[in-house]
């Protein structure tokens, strides 16, 4: 009977983590079915900043302390421009998309 080296094994067992990680992580979608898992965008929660919120920016009932304004290549191969605010409390994160001339709403994710 063969055993598999560590090297396979210590692979298939990162692919698996990786896999797990991924199914486990929800996906916001936006108007134009971009998507980002939610761990991507709790990745760039450090970036927002309270300087940058706009009067032009969707208004919460709850006291928004940050945002961050960022552009990402969406599925039709142009440039989107997408807002994120970070609402506490309750701790969340509201995801936005540009277009039709206002800021759509892709959904909130619960800051962890």
């Amino acid at each position: 009977m063969k055993f598999l080296s560590l090297a396979p094994m210590t692979a298939l067992a990162g692919f698996l983590h990786l896999v797990s990680a991924v199914w486990d992580d929800p996906l916001l979608e936006c108007p134009s079915q971009s998507r980002f898992l939610t761990s991507s965008i709790m990745n760039m929660v450090h970036d927002a900043k309270a300087s940058n919120i706009l009067p032009s920016h969707p208004s919460y009932s709850e006291e928004i302390d940050a945002a961050l304004e960022f552009s990402r290549k969406i599925r039709d191969g142009s440039m989107g421009k997408f807002l994120m605010q970070v609402v506490e409390p309750p701790q969340c994160v509201r995801l936005f998309e540009w277009g039709n001339e206002q800021w759509n709403e892709c959904g909130v994710s619960t800051i962890p």
